[in-house]
């Protein structure tokens, strides 16, 4: 991924972020970051978001007087949202735009909750990346859910023990001596798979440890 691209990610994760950013949502961030750089040049992406993120919060409390709130929540983002959505575009696939989506929400429900304003965002952005609104539903449910009730649908496989009394809506496969669950996310639209564990038993996926609540691309 290009210096320039990731600059522009790292604005729009910024724009999404709440005005507080914790700990949590830095480390999400963080661990994009990881993905493509060395622990020095995540040292400056991070200094980077920082930059925009009070940036945006004080270009909002100057325009406090003029414009209404929700005015004043949408007008500005929207419009750096476009700008950038047309540069992702143009640089990454469907399935990295889903990863990217994935990661925002994963970035603003760090803390357990997410705000009307970052629902708002979240719709818009992945209109503007073109994701359709099933797949981003699909998504957000994806990410949001942390037992096998939540996660129920028919678009995902649900791995666990058998036992329990909810009613799977979707495809199960039944391993004994497993604890929590796995759950693996299709989009068919453009056929991507993403896994998600929740539990605290030792797996590996393709030699490398699946870690407890963490989304990734499901080969």
């Amino acid at each position: 991924m290009s210096e320039e691209l990731l600059k522009t990610i790292i604005q729009l994760f910024a724009i999404v972020a709440k005005e507080r950013v914790t700990e949590a949502e830095r480390n999400n961030i963080q661990e994009f970051l990881s993905v493509h750089l060395n622990q020095e040049a995540i040292g400056y992406y991070l200094k980077l978001f920082d930059g925009h993120n009070t940036e945006i919060q004080i270009a909002k409390q100057a325009q406090l007087d003029n414009i209404d709130d929700q005015t004043l929540e949408f007008v500005d983002d929207w419009a750096k949202i476009m700008a950038i959505s047309k540069q992702v575009n143009a640089a990454l696939t469907m399935q990295q735009k889903a990863v990217l989506i994935i990661k925002i929400i994963e970035l603003v429900f760090a803390d357990g909750e997410i705000s009307e304003r970052q629902e708002n965002l979240i719709f818009y952005i992945g209109e503007a990346l073109k994701i359709s609104r099933r797949d981003m539903m699909c998504i957000k449910s994806f990410v949001l859910g942390q037992d096998l009730e939540e996660l129920s649908s028919k678009n995902i496989l649900i791995i666990d023990e058998g036992s329990g009394e909810y009613e799977i809506k979707g495809p199960r496969i039944v391993q004994k001596n497993l604890t929590g669950l796995i759950a693996i996310l299709r989009l068919g639209s453009i056929e991507t798979y993403f896994i998600k564990y929740l539990g605290i038993s030792v797996l590996y996926l393709n030699g490398q440890p699946l870690k407890s609540r963490k989304i990734g691309v499901f080969p």
